[in-house]
């Protein structure tokens, strides 16, 4: 029969990622309640990063606003909707990336192929 130690058993620190995480998690579940503070912190959280990260898929700095602010109007509404299969800032990155891409559509020009070719 394996030995089993005895002695009191140590609770490890979390990883600061986890803790964040967690915290955000707490954030969007007020926001899904509608709570503006918590719409403010998560704001204040990741506007500098999602500006980074947009801006590096969208390279038009006109889209840079318009991008961020539709992430943070379904980031409010859809808050609720965070299954938490995920990190919250994969997440909002996701939207992030979807919302650039839809942007960049809007430069494109759609080319017309012709039915001999």
């Amino acid at each position: 029969m394996p030995s089993v130690a005895s002695g009191p058993v140590r609770t490890q620190e979390l990883p600061p990622d986890y803790r964040d995480d967690h915290g955000d998690r707490d954030l969007l579940r007020r926001i899904s309640c509608a709570d503006r503070e918590a719409f403010q912190q998560l704001y204040l959280d990741y506007y500098k990063r999602l500006a980074r990260f947009s801006v590096r898929v969208i390279r038009h700095q006109d889209d840079l606003e318009e991008v961020i602010n539709d992430v943070f109007l379904i980031v409010w509404q859809r808050a609720g909707d965070f299954r938490g299969a995920s990190r919250v800032s994969t997440w909002i990155f996701g939207i992030a990336y979807r919302r650039a891409l839809k942007s960049l559509r809007r430069w494109t020009i759609p080319v017309k192929r012709s039915l001999q070719s």
